[in-house]
């Protein structure tokens, strides 16, 4: 495929934001994780999965889920894996560097090599 040939062309960065959270979490999470992830509001998440299902890339499941003692009933959203979100996986970029950056403040990343090979990271992140 070409870069001219990408599904991702009319999709809204929000949309991609979320699909990229998606990427990350291969067994799915909900629609306010996925949220928090992307670092959108939760109304503008639902709106970007709402799209992102239409096109037949995303999927979204009731279950139950374990909260403390009790199960709770709630909504997972997944990636469906078809050719379709396969081919737009394939022209999403990298993970935002937020998480790199988190990382790079913890104790232990002040200065050394990890700390030099996460700035690089970043580096080659932010101008992709």
């Amino acid at each position: 495929m070409r870069a001219d040939d990408s599904p991702l062309g009319t999709v809204s960065d929000g949309a991609k934001s979320v699909l990229n959270a998606l990427r990350a979490r291969p067994f799915g999470a909900t629609a306010a994780k996925l949220g928090q992830l992307a670092g959108i509001s939760y109304s503008q998440t639902l709106r970007c999965l709402a799209v992102l299902e239409q096109r037949g890339w995303v999927e979204k499941a009731k279950t139950t889920i374990q909260h403390g003692y009790e199960l709770r009933p709630t909504t997972i959203w997944s990636l469906t894996w078809s050719d379709g979100c396969m081919a737009a996986l394939a022209f999403l970029r990298d993970l935002p560097t937020r998480a790199l950056q988190d990382c790079r403040a913890l104790r232990g990343f002040a200065s050394g090599v990890r700390a030099d090979l996460l700035d690089g990271e970043i580096a080659r992140r932010a101008t992709a």
